[in-house]
């Protein structure tokens, strides 16, 4: 069995052509361990590869995928759960407003 963990994303601009950006590829084995800390911050790292891609053939992938994880987050019984599905519902507005 393999197992990896991509973290990228995907620019959404107004535009028909956005970027699809990695910022990092691993394969992961029994007992490694993966934390993942949400911060705020003015900047970000660039991007280890970009790639041009069309939007339009991605877009219900893309909707699927953030209607999925608002239904998540919703679920998790946690302090803020409810706010942070409230904002991944306006990402996922805002989202469709730019591709529509």
């Amino acid at each position: 069995m393999s197992l990896s963990l991509d973290v990228g994303g995907m620019t959404f601009r107004s535009t028909r052509e956005d970027e699809s950006l990695v910022w990092r590829s691993c394969h992961l084995r029994a007992g490694d361990q993966v934390t993942i800390r949400v911060v705020e911050a003015a900047s970000a790292d660039r991007p280890s590869r970009r790639e041009r891609t069309k939007i339009a053939p991605h877009r219900e992938v893309v909707l699927s995928a953030l209607r999925s994880i608002e239904e998540f987050v919703g679920s998790v019984p946690v302090r803020g759960g409810k706010a942070l599905e409230r904002e991944v519902r306006a990402i996922t507005q805002k989202y469709k407003r730019l591709i529509e």
